[in-house]
């Protein structure tokens, strides 16, 4: 605990793990929608997502607030959750997303179940692959 008028103690001094759970349907598009450019709620939107706001027109016609994430391929897309984390915890709790500020463990399967061993279109034998719940 900290008195309002001190200024919060630095990120590094504390490790907090936090459970996210993701909206499957929208967790890996690469477009944060925001509002219409002359709406009231452009500024806010502005505001919250800072530099990556930005102005977009889209094939309908309209113009909107939008934020783009990395994602040409499957794998990069998978990060998108972990980039908007660390980009609004950098923004809003002025926590480090560099070296050891941030650490996300959604990815740690991916080399895994890239191993060539794993991938279930090469699998000849289905022994290869067992959940265990088997025997």
């Amino acid at each position: 605990r900290w008195e309002v008028t001190d200024a919060p103690p630095l990120a590094h001094d504390y490790h907090v793990t936090l459970g996210i759970l993701y909206n499957p349907d929208e967790m890996f598009n690469c477009i944060t929608m925001g509002p219409p450019a002359d709406s009231d709620e452009a500024s806010e939107f502005r505001s919250f997502w800072g530099e990556r706001s930005e102005l977009r027109r889209f094939s309908d016609g309209t113009i909107n607030e939008a934020v783009l994430w990395t994602g040409r391929w499957e794998g990069e897309k998978r990060t998108i959750p972990q980039q908007i984390l660390k980009h609004l915890l950098c923004r809003h709790a002025n926590i480090p997303t560099e070296g050891n500020g941030v650490q996300t463990t959604q990815s740690l399967l991916d080399t895994v179940l890239s191993r060539e061993e794993y991938n279930t279109s090469k699998v000849t034998d289905t022994n290869t692959l067992r959940t265990g719940e088997e025997e």
